[in-house]
């Protein structure tokens, strides 16, 4: 085992709730959400204090970057799900994503959601040829499974770019479209604009040879899991090149 992470799993009703404000554009939405569930958890003898105790602990990110040297693939998503930040595990609230690197062939046997980055980003026993894998966010500091509202700021957009550039990985993947508009587009300040699932971009960074690939996020729009699956062979294929 090269890198492995054992995290806790929590389980409760009340996700999704920040209770920092400034985090959230439709902040009054955010706190009627809170008043509601402050009067119904009131009701049933729970005070506000521990109302507040439970947020802050489900909402800790609990979720860590498997990054490393000498990575053959990085895969980049936009930030944490809330209940993947909960389990402790990248992608653990949908099976798709790793059925389509099985299918793709990048990795050799199909695994199980609930536990599937230990295996495929913390060790290499099912990836092909045994290459390493890893995974980060642009945002890794906010648990939202509501994409709209997760604006990265600059200084996530070149934490990133320091990441990429210090532990090189091969191939850096763009997992989410939000992550190609706002750091390949705009911080990177690219003429050439990518569009969805559009594959091998070539190399972008100053002074790094990592080579991007966007491939569209596993569920969620309107691209065939086929044509992300073809998109996951051409990286396949790449690396092993």
């Amino acid at each position: 085992m090269i890198y492995s992470q054992k995290y806790l799993c929590y389980d409760s009703c009340l996700l999704g709730i920040e209770p920092n404000p400034e985090k959230y554009q439709n902040y009054e939405q955010k706190r009627d959400k809170f008043s509601q569930m402050a009067s119904e958890s009131i009701a049933r003898g729970i005070s506000v204090k521990e109302i507040f105790d439970e947020l802050l602990f489900m909402n800790r990110i609990t979720l860590k970057p498997f990054v490393r040297e000498n990575l053959d693939i990085l895969f980049v998503g936009l930030n944490p799900a809330v209940i993947s930040n909960q389990k402790g595990h990248y992608f653990s609230v949908k099976q798709s994503f790793w059925n389509q690197l099985y299918k793709s062939g990048l990795i050799l046997k199909e695994v199980d959601k609930e536990y599937a980055d230990e295996c495929i980003f913390g060790d290499t026993v099912f990836n092909i040829n045994q290459r390493n894998f890893g995974i980060t966010d642009l945002v890794t500091n906010i648990a939202n499974s509501n994409s709209t509202e997760v604006t990265p700021t600059i200084n996530d957009c070149i934490q990133l770019e320091r990441t990429i550039l210090e532990y090189k990985p091969k191939v850096a993947i763009i997992l989410h479209s939000k992550v190609l508009k706002i750091f390949i587009h705009k911080h990177l300040g690219l003429k050439k604009k990518y569009f969805s699932n559009c594959g091998n971009m070539g190399q972008l960074l100053r002074n790094s040879d990592t080579t991007f690939f966007n491939i569209a996020f596993p569920h969620g729009n309107a691209i065939p899991d086929a044509a992300k699956i073809e998109r996951y062979k051409e990286v396949k294929e790449f690396i092993l090149k």
